[in-house]
């Protein structure tokens, strides 16, 4: 372990990332890793920020998911016979519709 007292303040290592030419590798023992060892390496500030990219992100999936649950159908119902992703969004309601 490197502490102050060995004149050396770098932290310990969290995790030993594997050893392989895949790209993205890094990615699942990145999410696996616990909170609290993401604040005892990277401090307040990092945890902090990654548990509030966290809830953007929740708050995003939630909203978007039942933005497709509702929008879509209303959108693709809309009766202007639109192609294409047109079909999917406002472009495709009437203008004076009920939609």
């Amino acid at each position: 372990h490197l502490g102050p007292e060995s004149g050396n303040h770098r932290l310990p290592l969290a995790f030993a990332l594997p050893k392989t030419p895949l790209p993205l590798a890094w990615v699942m023992p990145i999410v696996n890793l616990s909170w609290d060892r993401t604040l005892e390496c990277a401090g307040l500030d990092a945890y902090m920020f990654l548990r509030y990219i966290r809830m953007c992100a929740n708050i995003t999936l939630v909203s978007g998911f039942w933005g497709m649950v509702i929008l879509w159908p209303v959108f693709v119902t809309g009766g202007r016979e639109k192609v294409g992703f047109y079909k999917y969004s406002m472009a495709d309601v009437l203008p004076g519709n009920w939609r």
